[in-house]
C-alpha cells in the first residue's frame, strides 16, 4: 500500500476508536482511473 499512496492512488486515514486508533485505506479518484494497478499490487501480479 506505501506504493499505491506515494502514486496518489490510496489515501490513509486515521481515527480514534475505543482505546484505540483505527486507520483504514481509501481509494481516490486517480485510484478509481486505474484499478489494473490497485489490483495487480494487492494481488503481486504486477509490481508498481
Amino acid at each position: 500500500m506505501p506504493v499505491l499512496l506515494k502514486l496518489g492512488l490510496v489515501v490513509s486515514q486515521s481515527a480514534q476508536g475505543q482505546g484505540r486508533e483505527i486507520s483504514a485505506w481509501f481509494i481516490t479518484e486517480a485510484g478509481r482511473a486505474h484499478p489494473a494497478e490497485i489490483d495487480g499490487a494487492l494481488t503481486g501480479r504486477r509490481r508498481l
